[in-house]
């Protein structure tokens, strides 16, 4: 018999016992919620019959957006079920969800008939578990994988869950074309092509919202399908005829510690919030266990010659005259997108490895299975060190992160951890504040060999889930791919997208109508309600300057082409809105973005309990720990890539007409690789 069901009847006979008007109430609701899941239910029968379970990875369509696993499956069809049954609820009583869980009767048949418990059970450990589980005691869902996404603010969908869209919104086809189109080809002054790359790799860490399905919402007869939200395309268009296929992200709900009646449609992270080395690593044992070598168990699987990433089942194209050429597979199945994304994930494995070795020949004594954990311990904490220290300050600039205190202490613990924070992703950030990264994305991928004048290059269209610039000559080209990236100018961060990824994305779409509609489909708020979110102005209308309800923080010109696209100010995307402010002071972002990305990796620092700064049985001595805050990222590309010299911030080009001869470390000059420091391993030695 059902549990939920068996509780029912368990309740009816308790009711029994309690006087005729209370058990005539009770058994009202019980009546109710009995209703309202059975019409659940059949709304999940009526949602299967058009998509079926489908999970397949190798395709084109799980490139552009990954589809759903066989558990985000079911956690759809959960939510199908939770979101449909409380609107009818709601329906039939007149009450809001709130006012439902407040009644014990209701809100206890609810969650026994729809919401399963937890079964989770942590204990302590000095190591991560690998679904990020127990992170938080009290709460061991958080920040978990296949849990759903927690929001800044409330979404706002059409009606229901419908995306948020009317007629006075624009095609986000048509905001491409008349906003993101460049004009021209503008390099940036500051930043390589790594912090682009690197930007990439985090968000693979911490990112990975499944589609609902696989299937042509261009085709009319997919017209109905609630799964299908298609971008129109406008008339004249100068790269395609008709619609750009666009498939809904997986639904998802979330419960309380208040109970789990939910109208509200949230979206799945397939993976770990925390900045953990899952794109290494994998967010599962399953995963793991295809990537840790079989013979020498501390170690993650290479293949040789050539020490790179191993094959496996993630898709990539390859061409008949790359017959040697293979797909790469790593802890997410992103990572043949582009080269330069396989090149940083053939950095850390390597890393992997030589810390590895290391340390078992310090201790000889441990096991294979204590050296791979002590060993990926260490790599997560080189990661969030490299990320909040290097990258993360490009990024929002200095005020933010001192606002934020996101910055690492130079030596020693910092004990940050707030128990009662949730790190898990927020939707804005996943699916609007971190794609701020798209407009730095370069025409081209190439090769640059060690005169550093010679460049060989390729369009990134024919690039696009191509490891060919990794992989060719057992990765004998790799030198010169990373040191294009890292010598090498990323793209400005503006509104202006490469037409590689406008026009050509994976040869049939488009990235930023796609990342306008992905907000859309999330029910995200507009640009506006982000502004008043953030402490910031919110405009009244599209007219720019210092008065507070302005477009303070927009060119005449950005301003003049959103009204030109929108109706009303307050249509504005949120995507749309802050990707076309001016850069916050030293940050590569608007205020805005600055903002959500900044509150982001704020709990994503102090709501880890394994964060690399905090003391205790998660932490690191004190010796280890100072050891860990000496590792920069120019020491490891410099040792897994033999190369002679680098920049010693890598995510910086060298300042224009300063280099070579200057000694000023601002000016970012050229050092000898010789002169690099990798992790000292002595603190580990027992």
């Amino acid at each position: 018999m059902d549990v939920g069901f068996g509780f029912i009847l368990v309740f009816a006979l308790l009711l029994q016992t309690v006087n005729a008007e209370l058990k005539k109430s009770s058994l009202t609701k019980l009546e109710d919620v009995l209703e309202s899941v059975f019409f659940g239910r059949r709304k999940l029968s009526e949602f299967r019959k058009l998509n079926p379970l489908t999970v397949k990875e190798s395709n084109l369509q799980h490139q552009i957006s990954p589809v759903k696993s066989g558990r985000s499956h079911q956690m759809e069809s959960d939510a199908i079920i939770k979101t449909e049954a409380t609107r009818h609820l709601m329906e039939k009583t007149g009450k809001t969800a709130d006012e439902l869980m407040a009644d014990e009767v209701i809100n206890n048949a609810f969650r026994e008939l729809v919401c399963p418990s937890s079964t989770v059970r942590c204990t302590p450990s000095e190591y991560r578990t690998m679904d990020g589980s127990c992170n938080n005691m009290k709460n061991p869902d958080w920040g978990q994988s296949f849990t759903a996404q927690r929001r800044f603010l409330p979404p706002v969908y059409a009606t229901g869950d419908k995306p948020r869209n009317s007629e006075n919104l624009p095609s986000a086809r048509k905001i491409s074309n008349d906003i993101f189109k460049a004009t021209e080809t503008v390099h940036d002054k500051k930043y390589s092509g790594l912090t682009m790359a690197w930007g990439q790799l985090i968000d693979h860490d911490v990112t990975k919202t499944p589609t609902a399905g696989n299937i042509d919402c261009c085709n009319t007869t997919n017209a109905d399908n609630p799964i299908c939200f298609p971008i129109e395309v406008p008339e004249g268009d100068e790269r395609f005829s008709n619609c750009l296929n666009f498939v809904r992200s997986a639904a998802a709900t979330s419960s309380t510690t208040k109970g789990c009646l939910n109208d509200r449609r949230e979206q799945i992270n397939e993976i770990t919030a925390f900045i953990d080395g899952g794109m290494l690593y994998g967010s599962s044992d399953d995963e793991l266990s295809l990537l840790r070598d079989q013979t020498i168990t501390y170690l993650l699987k290479t293949k040789e010659p050539g020490n790179l990433l191993p094959t496996g089942p993630s898709f990539c194209l390859i061409t008949d005259d790359q017959e040697n050429d293979y797909c790469q597979h790593a802890g997410d199945t992103r990572v043949n997108v582009v080269p330069t994304l396989g090149a940083v994930h053939t950095l850390l494995v390597r890393e992997h490895n030589r810390i590895a070795e290391g340390i078992k020949n310090l201790n000889i004594q441990w096991s294979n299975d204590k050296v791979f954990d002590e060993t990926r311990k260490i790599m997560g904490a080189i990661i969030q060190h490299i990320t909040y220290n290097e990258w993360l300050p490009i990024v929002v600039g200095d005020d933010y992160m001192n606002q934020y205190n996101l910055k690492s202490s130079e030596r020693g613990h910092v004990n940050s951890y707030d128990p009662n924070l949730d790190p898990s992703l927020r939707n804005s950030f996943s699916a609007a504040a971190l794609r701020y990264a798209h407009s730095l994305i370069m025409p081209t991928q190439a090769y640059l060999d060690k005169t550093y004048r010679n460049e060989e290059s390729f369009s990134l269209e024919s690039q696009q889930l191509n490891p060919h610039l990794v992989v060719q000559e057992n990765g004998g080209r790799l030198e010169d791919l990373v040191r294009w990236t890292t010598y090498k100018p990323c793209m400005t961060s503006d509104r202006m997208f490469e037409d590689g990824i406008r026009n050509f994305l994976f040869g049939t779409s488009d990235l930023p109508a796609r990342n306008v509609q992905r907000g859309r489909d999330h029910g995200l708020p507009s640009y506006n309600e982000f502004r008043s979110f953030c402490g910031l102005s919110r405009a009244k209308n599209f007219k720019t300057g210092r008065k507070s309800n302005r477009l303070r923080d927009h060119s005449k010109e950005n301003a003049r082409l959103l009204k030109q696209t929108y109706k009303s100010i307050d249509d504005v995307d949120l995507y749309v809105g802050a990707i076309t402010e001016r850069l916050a002071p030293g940050a590569d972002v608007g205020p805005t973005f600055a903002c959500l990305i900044a509150k982001q990796f704020d709990v994503l620092k102090r709501g880890d309990s394994f964060w690399y700064e905090n003391q205790g049985l998660q932490g690191f001595s004190e010796e280890k720990l100072n050891a860990i805050k000496r590792v920069r990222l120019s020491s490891l590309l410099c040792e897994h890539f033999g190369l002679d010299t680098i920049q010693p911030d890598p995510f910086k080009i060298e300042r224009a007409g300063r280099c070579p001869g200057s000694s000023n470390t601002k000016d970012n000059c050229m050092v000898r690789c010789s002169e690099m420091k990798l992790l000292n391993f002595s603190p580990w030695r027992v």
